[in-house]
């Protein structure tokens, strides 16, 4: 992830591809953390770039749709899900 962007990026190719926009429309946010879950999706986490409160969000890419889950996030770090696969 960078600071406006979902991308993935080929070793092999050393190429980076565009998947989705992440708070584009927002400079103050950034992106913070990042996990892959047991059923195929991408959870990702923004936050302020000076630590404000409630400054970012987390997000679930699925299926190619990027989906806002959580908001007001201060900081996230450290995405989990637990062994039964019950919750994130």
């Amino acid at each position: 992830a960078s600071e406006t962007a979902l991308v993935t990026f080929d070793l092999a190719e050393g190429e980076s591809r565009f998947v989705a926009p992440l708070e584009a429309d927002r400079p103050e946010t950034r992106s913070n953390d990042g996990r892959a879950d047991p059923w195929g999706g991408f959870w990702i986490g923004t936050m302020g770039k000076s630590a404000e409160p409630g400054a970012g969000a987390i997000y679930r890419l699925f299926d190619g749709t990027l989906r806002r889950v959580v908001r007001d996030v201060s900081i996230s770090n450290a995405l989990c899900f637990d062994a039964a696969r019950s919750c994130a």
